[in-house]
């Protein structure tokens, strides 16, 4: 049967992605601080798939420059910035507003990655704790 193949594949994927945004996360805190600006933040209210309750996501684009290359980006941070509170969306857009400049904080080895916000919390290790759980309920599947 295909399928335990399959799920293992995306098992594994899901919990490498979320190694490499605890990964990102932590190393974005040695990361050199640039200027940018805010283009545009806001909070998005949609419904939670699952819970079907409200939930927020944080969402912005800024642009700034390393050298003479001028690089814009959306990822504000490698924490979580969907499926939060109100208030938790709130917190990580606080002090970002169009036009307004801010710190980018940009990977010297790749100058196209940069965040507004440093560091992975509680958030990507849980996530990848439920990657691993899926990974070791994978394996426990009969052949």
């Amino acid at each position: 049967m295909m399928l335990k193949p399959l799920l293992m594949l995306v098992a594994v994927a899901y919990a490498a992605w979320q190694l490499r945004a605890w990964v990102l996360g932590q190393a974005s805190w040695c990361w050199r601080a640039t200027r940018a600006t805010v283009i545009e933040a806001y909070r998005d209210e949609h419904v939670h798939p699952e819970s079907r309750h409200i939930v927020h996501s944080a969402n912005v684009r800024y642009r700034y420059k390393v050298g003479s290359r001028t690089f814009v980006s959306q990822r504000l941070s490698y924490r979580p910035t969907r499926f939060l509170g109100f208030s938790q969306a709130g917190d990580l857009l606080e002090g970002l507003a169009m036009n307004r400049e801010t710190t980018a904080y940009v990977n010297p080895r790749n100058p196209a990655q940069a965040v507004l916000v440093q560091g992975a919390d509680f958030g990507n290790l849980l996530q990848l704790v439920v990657a691993l759980l899926a990974i070791g309920a994978v394996l426990s599947l009969p052949t």
